[in-house]
This record gives C-alpha cells, sequence and structure tokens, in this order.
C-alpha cells in the first residue's frame, strides 16, 4: 500500500523576493528606495520577521518585475492576497462614500430646480387663466357693444327717416302758410281759411315724427288737409243752419 503524498509548505514570501532581487541582482536598499518602502520593512520580511500587507507587496512586485499575483503565487502570502482582493479597499471605501455624497448632494439640488420649476409652471397657469377670465370678458364686452351699436343704429334709421318726412311736411306747411296768406289777402271764404289752418296743426309737433314707427299708421299732413278741407266744405252745424235760412 502506499503511504499518501504529502503536499509541501508554501514557500515564505520572503524566499521569493529574495529570490528576484538575486535574479536582477539589485540589493535589498535599492529595492525599498525604488518601491518606497522603509528599508527595515524590506528586510525584515526579508528575514520573515514580518508577513508583508497586500498594499506593500503591490508595491514591491513592478519593482521586480512581476505581477502581484505572480509575486505571491504558490508562498504563504497568496492567500492573505487573494483574500484582500475580495475585500474593498479604503481607498476604493472612500471614493464610493464620496461619489454617494456628490450623487446626494446632485439629488437634492435637482429636487430643488424641480419644486422651482413646478412652482413656475403652476404661476404661469394661473396667470393664463386670469388671462383667459379677461378675454371672455372682453368677448362678452364687444357682444355687448355690437348689440348697442345695432340698436343706435336702427335708432339713427328711424330718426332719419322721421326727420326726411319732418322736412318734408315742412316744406307742405310752407306751401299752406302761403296758401293762407293769400287766401287772407284776396278775402276768400272763411271755410277755406279753416282747412288750410287744419293742415297747418297737423304738421305743427315733429314729436310725432320721433315718437312712432315709420308707417305705422301716421296720418299724413295731405290726408288731414283733405279730410279737414271735405269738413270744412260741408260746413259745421252754424253752416247749415245758415244755408237753410237763406233758402227759406
Amino acid at each position: 500500500m502506499d503511504a499518501p503524498l504529502l503536499s509541501s509548505p508554501p514557500e515564505p514570501i520572503g524566499h521569493r523576493i529574495k529570490f528576484q532581487l538575486d535574479g536582477l541582482g539589485q540589493s535589498p536598499a535599492w529595492l525599498a528606495e525604488k518601491a518606497g518602502v522603509p528599508r527595515s520593512t524590506v528586510h525584515r520580511i526579508l528575514t520573515g520577521d514580518r508577513n508583508p500587507t497586500p498594499d506593500t507587496l503591490q508595491l514591491l512586485a513592478p519593482v521586480l518585475g512581476v505581477t502581484l499575483e505572480q509575486l505571491v503565487a504558490g508562498t504563504d502570502a497568496a492567500e492573505r492576497v487573494k483574500e484582500a482582493q475580495n475585500l474593498v479597499s479604503r481607498e476604493h471605501y472612500d471614493e464610493a462614500i464620496r461619489q454617494l455624497i456628490e450623487f446626494e448632494r446632485n439629488a437634492t439640488n435637482l429636487a430643488a430646480r424641480l419644486r422651482e420649476t413646478e412652482e413656475a409652471l403652476r404661476g404661469e397657469r394661473d396667470r393664463r387663466q386670469r388671462a383667459e377670465g379677461k378675454l371672455e370678458s372682453a368677448e362678452r364686452e364687444r357682444d355687448e357693444a355690437c348689440l348697442a351699436a345695432k340698436r343706435n343704429e336702427r335708432d339713427a334709421q328711424r330718426y332719419r327717416e322721421a326727420l326726411e318726412r319732418a322736412v318734408a311736411d315742412v316744406a307742405r306747411l310752407q306751401t299752406q302758410v302761403r296758401e293762407l296768406g293769400e287766401a287772407v289777402g284776396e278775402g276768400e271764404r272763411t271755410n277755406r281759411v279753416a282747412a288750410i289752418l287744419a293742415g297747418v296743426a297737423a304738421v305743427a309737433s315733429l314729436a310725432t315724427y320721433l315718437t312712432s314707427e315709420p308707417g305705422a299708421g301716421r296720418q299724413t299732413p295731405g290726408a288731414s288737409t283733405q279730410s279737414t278741407s271735405k269738413k270744412a266744405a260741408n260746413g259745421g252745424p252754424r253752416a247749415r243752419r245758415r244755408k237753410q235760412g237763406r233758402a227759406g
């Protein structure tokens, strides 16, 4: 029966670093200077008095011309480096915290700008509603003014027509006045004078033109004169009695 194979213990990291230095033909002092590590630290690592941290090994590996993984492979530092790689470094942690703070600051600023934008939007909406209300009020006033203008136009038309009729009647009145003067001057009969005076009275008042609609059954001065003339021609009761007395 074969005896179980025993695994060899890992190589001390100090031996691996010394082997790399010998291959380069350099001294521990040279390594400490190039890596920026104290000489005492390098000396204690080489003698095995100190286990180097993963950060220290990260500084030494490039100077020795190898990567960190190549430097620690098969050594007693390999497990420590592997565990450290699974952890977040202090530098990365601080950077993550800084970015988180920056993100929170930006989020706060964006939230403030969003509130300002919403307030401005509400103000603009209120101004628009007020403007729409004023516009509706102006449109109502415009419609009312249009209606009033139409009423005024109708009234003006009615007044113009009444004025035209009044002018025509005044012309007839002037003619009748001249006839009256001629009748009086010639000493004509009283019944013709009365007929002319009745025609004058029919056109004496302009109120009859302004208070009545055009053509609303208003009797023209000529018709009034003709009616009055017929009455005067027939004579009143006194005239009939005088005719009867003369006939007897």
